[in-house]
């Protein structure tokens, strides 16, 4: 059996250590400097479990009329979609939200409202829990009508030539129609 000469030994040594010292990274989410369970976020009234940190980079929040603080939130965590989704389910009943409506499957889509806003959560899993928090307010019965962005309309194709033509197929509402 080969003999280790001691700069071998030393190398290894100093290797495991630093592999456990990677073990216990003081920057890790788990080593955060400690905040409540759960705490609040952009929005007073939703709260967030400690597990999930906010991305900055995905959050977009303003006001809507009468002051009312809304927009989206995104947050990662490494939890299991399920147990996430049941938590907020309590802890946002808790904050005075009533749960309207609720979506499991692969991705989980919960929807609350109090008189003024509605919060929509959206959970999913990707390289890790992701949970986007939307908060609107609610129109008023007049306020403002939505209208979907209408296309620029489109010349009908030319048929290239040498072909029979024939036109092209238009969707119109109610079908498809030809179109010379």
């Amino acid at each position: 059996m080969p003999k280790i000469s001691n700069k071998l030994r030393y190398l290894l040594c100093a290797c495991m250590l630093l592999a456990l010292a990677g073990c216990s990274n003081p920057f890790s989410s788990s080593q955060q400097a400690a905040r409540p369970d759960p705490y609040y976020g952009e929005f007073n009234d939703v709260p967030i479990p400690s597990a999930m940190d906010p991305d900055s980079g995905n959050t977009a929040v303003t006001y809507a009329p009468g002051g009312l603080k809304t927009g989206m939130q995104l947050y990662k965590g490494r939890v299991e979609v399920g147990s996430l989704a049941a938590v907020m389910g309590t802890h946002m009943t808790r904050d005075g939200w009533t749960l309207r409506s609720a979506l499991r499957s692969t991705h989980t889509i919960l929807v609350f409202d109090k008189p003024d806003r509605f919060c929509t959560i959206y959970i999913y899993d990707g390289f890790s829990t992701e949970m986007r928090i939307f908060v609107t307010a609610k129109l008023q019965q007049g306020d403002a009508t939505f209208r979907p962005p209408v296309a620029a309309p489109v010349a009908p194709a030319q048929a290239p030539a040498g072909s029979s033509g024939g036109g092209v197929e238009v969707y119109q509402p109610g079908g498809f129609s030809q179109s010379n």
